[in-house]
């Protein structure tokens, strides 16, 4: 019996369905795992009825398999980049504190009310004072809006990020608000916003919606770009001296996966997490989120772990 009739068989014993009626509805198995690493298979269908428009068509399993089994991240997910397609995930739903993964949320609300990207804002003491990654420049000098954008999603920088915020003719509470609006506006149910640097630990999301925020980001091509970056120079007033700032994305340098960008976040209440994208040689892009890892080695290599599994194990229509 050849691999493809095998695994008919067994996804008719695992869902109840008989195999003329999976090949009728064209279902397939999404691997999932609960807390404690044992996991189970939940059903997912591809849409096989035309559409009035084209609709983007989900990958499709290669046979059935589980998906790595050793994956230690307290949550996670693998998700299509283009149809939003789940194709492994470990707690998705769980609402953890995201740390500077935060600042998706903050790039995506500056983004719908850009005051220009040759628009300047005067730093504050206030922004300054933040603790964490910061860049280092005075108050009452003046960036524009792309070196803000860049060195927030590329080096993470709290001030920025909050100078981000400030920029756009919000005070704090107003922009709190606009983030937990656009939450609402993505359809997000385990996401809550306090403020935009990842500080406070009442920031909090799930990988699900994670992903989501990181799909809309990438939907604008500034955003998108940035956060492909592995480095930005900038000159830094009053005297304009060249400051580099390296991303924090240490995994874009891995030759073995083709990681194009994403954002990652660490603070004791969250761990290390990392939002990132990755693409294959045919273009097709996918992305995973792994939060509540120990150290940066176990959060690389896990995500590593995700895309080339998913990579190997589904395949795209061409």
């Amino acid at each position: 019996m050849n691999n493809f009739l095998l695994s008919l068989f067994i996804l008719a014993e695992l869902t109840g369905f008989s195999v003329p009626q999976i090949i009728e509805d064209d279902l397939y198995l999404v691997p999932t795992y609960s807390a404690d690493n044992e996991y189970s298979f939940g059903m997912g269908k591809i849409k096989s009825d035309l559409p009035t428009i084209k609709e983007a068509t989900p990958p499709r399993p290669k046979g059935l398999n589980a998906g790595p089994e050793d994956i230690q991240a307290k949550a996670a997910v693998v998700m299509d980049a283009k149809t939003k397609e789940v194709l492994w995930q470990k707690n998705q739903t769980a609402s953890l504190p995201i740390a500077s993964m935060t600042k998706l949320m903050t790039v995506l609300v500056f983004a719908e009310n850009n005051p220009g990207w040759d628009a300047k804002h005067k730093m504050t003491s206030g922004e300054n004072s933040l603790i964490g990654a910061k860049l280092q420049i005075d108050s009452d000098q003046e960036l524009n809006m792309l070196d803000l954008l860049r060195v927030t999603l590329i080096g993470s920088a709290n001030n920025t990020a909050m100078a981000l915020s400030h920029s756009i003719g919000m005070n704090d509470e107003q922009f709190k608000k606009a983030m937990n609006k656009k939450a609402e506006q993505l359809g997000l149910q385990n996401s809550h916003f306090v403020e935009p640097t990842g500080l406070d630990e009442n920031n909090k999301s799930s990988p699900q919606d994670m992903a989501i925020i990181l799909g809309e980001v990438i939907s604008h091509k500034e955003l998108k770009e940035a956060m492909a970056m592995k480095e930005h120079k900038m000159l830094i007033p009053p005297d304009n001296h060249e400051h580099t700032v390296k991303s924090t994305v240490k995994i874009m340098l891995d030759e073995e996966v083709n990681v194009i960008g994403g954002k990652t976040g660490f603070t004791y209440e969250a761990g290390y997490c990392l939002a990132s994208i990755a693409k294959n040689a045919q273009g097709n892009e996918i992305i995973t989120v792994v939060m509540g890892l120990p150290d940066e080695v176990s959060r690389d290599a896990e995500s590593k772990e995700l895309i080339q599994w998913a990579f190997d194990n589904y395949e795209w229509k061409k």
